[in-house]
């Protein structure tokens, strides 16, 4: 009887192994189903999601990235760039003539990494812009729209873009007559 208990019990510890690997891949591979999905990965701004293309107001944004499965997100990561997007124009830096969508604008914002995304801040006027990109040099520019994108591409190669617009400010304002009245 002892012994019927045994090879019962090594039967059925054998057909539980076999049905916990089973559920592992049935796990893994609903995992894969799900990766595949468009809304396998998005990004958060401000409590907003955004699972395409969009165009997000500027003002020091936190951008959280977000995968249907967070674990599997932790290990593979993210990359993300920021670039210039639509009006294409040119500039002068020291007298040579550059191609603003040619530029990589990652280095004129400051980006700190989070474990759940990024935050970007930065001076969003075009003059400034390019200054941080070109530092102790002479920037002349004569356009007044123009956009940047950051570009966020997920683990499995899908690229949401989140567009913003920027202005220029003035360099001086005149009053004329050089008076204000209340």
């Amino acid at each position: 009887m002892k012994k019927a208990i045994s090879v019962i019990s090594i039967i059925l510890g054998a057909v539980l192994l076999v049905l916990a690997a089973f559920g592992i891949y049935v796990l893994l591979e609903a995992t894969n189903y799900f990766k595949a999905k468009p809304t396998d990965f998005w990004l958060t701004v401000d409590g907003q999601r955004y699972y395409a293309d969009s165009t997000v107001a500027f003002v020091d944004n936190t951008v959280t990235v977000n995968y249907l499965v967070g674990w599997l997100s932790k290990k593979q990561g993210y990359t993300y760039e920021l670039v210039p997007d639509g009006y294409n124009f040119t500039f002068d830096v020291d007298g040579f003539t550059q191609n603003w969508l040619e530029q990589d604008l990652t280095q004129a914002f400051e980006i700190t990494e989070t474990d759940s995304g990024i935050t970007v801040s930065g001076n969003t006027v075009l003059r400034h812009l390019l200054q941080e990109l070109y530092p102790e040099q002479k920037v002349t520019v004569t356009t007044k729209d123009y956009a940047f994108k950051l570009a966020v591409t997920s683990i499995n190669g899908k690229t949401i873009t989140l567009t913003f617009f920027g202005g220029n400010a003035p360099d001086s304002i005149e009053i004329t007559p050089p008076s204000i009245v209340f």
